[in-house]
């Protein structure tokens, strides 16, 4: 348990002066009753953390009341929620990631879509109009051959003439591509690169949320710790409060003395109640993020040990490089572009076709109801003014852009990487330094203690001593936290969701 205190030693000065040793002696009493209490656990140097302080304020019972505190922004009930648990719940649950799923589905559906021109292509056409004008046929005589016996069929010119009524046509064709199946193939290879690239954006949204969890959780540790110790500062001007006003009762001291302790407690209770809306901000943010109710209550877990910190430079890079979605992408996308090319190019030349088909007629009676027919259709357009030309050296310069941004991709994870290398061993560092402050402020307190029980020491040093072992304590617990905060930015950097023992060490 973590304990602030605010440094009194102006105001212990000024009652001695305005008071005499008395007052000074009376005050120290009750706070060395207090403090040394608690100081017999903090010569050990395992840090113990008490979340869960309620205060209530002596002088101001209406503070922190329902009228003025959000609902759920004291209670401390709910789940115990570890990192680990968050972790899964919320790769399984951030709606963030279900998105970024479903792309990779409709990726899928539109490749299957794509893949299907390599079947047989089926049309059917069904016309029923009236026409606007009749239709004519003309027989020439002898038209269908002259016979000895019959004589020219026919034997004088005939004119038939269809009726002005609706007629019915159908065709039914099919087609199966022969040359295209290049080009098609080539088109279903860049719907699954985009099936993959969309993977590769799943995968780096699930590490983006890892990192946010993380965050967040250290976060609600980082604001709880704060709490605490506004939660110690409040008690302490409290009883300072109450102790200054039985003295003014008794004229040892002056109204201004009382009314800075007043407005140092307002203050206090106005810090107090922005650290609870941060708590309760930060705690909805994870929820958020686990997708679930903001305001399912929890409770977090100190994490006890520093974390894993020891890493090597040129494997780091080797593994970012390996494993970074961006980069991943971007290479997708440069075959993207090449298969791109490839396509419009092939259509310089004329797509041939397998083609069967058949034509049914049922109001012309001169004509045969059905005509079937089979063979090879080519389409092709040898003049388009340069428009294939344009189009393939516009999907050239989108190559070139591809290639630019997947080297501008490897620069920046290169950078980040050598960036937060750096964060981690100054991390690292900034952990050793608080833990030795934090041993040599106990031990000063330790020896301060013995020559006080002695008579050699004031108590004036007796709290100075404590107020310097405090601070080295909350300095401490704030380097442990940073050091996880960086594991969570170390990870991501990394393209992982998490490090395994080989990577992390």
């Amino acid at each position: 348990m973590r304990y602030h205190l605010i440094d009194i030693n102006p105001t212990l000065s000024l009652l001695e002066q305005k008071t005499g040793f008395s007052c000074y002696l009376g005050i120290g009493f009750f706070l060395l009753l207090t403090l040394l209490g608690n100081v017999s656990r903090g010569e050990e140097t395992q840090i113990q953390s008490n979340r869960d302080i309620s205060v209530q304020t002596a002088g101001n019972p209406d503070y922190l009341s329902a009228d003025t505190v959000s609902p759920g922004l004291t209670s401390s009930s709910g789940e115990i929620l570890s990192l680990d648990s968050a972790l899964v719940l919320g790769l399984e649950n951030s709606r963030r990631i279900r998105i970024a799923a479903m792309e990779i589905n409709k990726a899928e559906a539109q490749r299957l879509a794509f893949r299907t021109n390599l079947f047989p292509q089926t049309n059917l056409y069904m016309l029923e109009s009236f026409p606007l004008t009749p239709m004519k046929f003309h027989f020439k005589k002898g038209m269908f051959g002259s016979y000895e016996d019959l004589g020219p069929i026919p034997d004088t010119d005939v004119t038939l003439e269809t009726p002005q009524e609706p007629q019915f046509y159908m065709l039914a064709q099919i087609t199966q591509p022969l040359s295209q199946i290049y080009r098609i193939k080539l088109g279903i290879d860049i719907y699954g690169l985009s099936r993959e690239i969309a993977k590769e954006d799943w995968q780096k949204t699930r590490n983006e949320t890892a990192e946010n969890i993380r965050k967040l959780y250290f976060g609600i540790l980082q604001a709880q710790d704060a709490l605490e110790a506004s939660n110690q500062n409040l008690e302490f001007y409290a009883e300072l409060q109450r102790l200054l006003q039985d003295y003014l009762k008794e004229e040892t001291v002056l109204p201004s003395d009382l009314m800075e302790v007043q407005a140092a407690l307002a203050n206090e209770q106005y810090q107090n109640l922005t650290t609870r809306h941060q708590l309760a901000d930060y705690k909805e943010q994870l929820n958020h993020v686990l997708g679930r109710n903001l305001h399912i209550a929890f409770q977090v877990e100190d994490p006890l040990n520093p974390a894993p910190q020891d890493v090597d430079l040129e494997k780091a890079m080797e593994t970012a490089l390996a494993h970074r979605p961006e980069l991943k992408s971007s290479e997708m996308k440069i075959q993207q572009a090449q298969n791109d090319i490839k396509i419009k190019k092939n259509e310089y030349y004329p797509d041939i076709s397998l083609s069967a088909g058949n034509i049914y007629l049922q109001d012309i009676d001169v004509l045969p109801r059905n005509v079937a027919t089979a063979g090879i259709l080519v389409q092709w357009n040898p003049f388009d003014w340069g428009k294939n030309r344009e189009e393939v050296q516009l999907r050239q310069e989108t190559l070139k852009q591809a290639q630019t941004v997947r080297e501008e991709t490897e620069s920046l994870i290169r950078l980040e990487v050598e960036t937060k290398y750096r964060k981690v061993r100054e991390s690292r560092s900034l952990l050793q330094v608080a833990r030795k402050n934090l041993a040599a402020s106990q031990e000063k307190l330790r020896i301060t203690r013995n020559r006080f029980q002695q008579q050699a020491a004031l108590l004036k040093d007796m709290l100075e001593a404590q107020s310097k072992m405090t601070d080295a304590r909350f300095k401490y617990q704030q380097a442990l936290l940073n050091s996880w905060s960086v594991y969570a930015e170390w990870t991501r950097t990394l393209g992982q969701e998490s490090l395994s023992e080989e990577e992390s060490h």
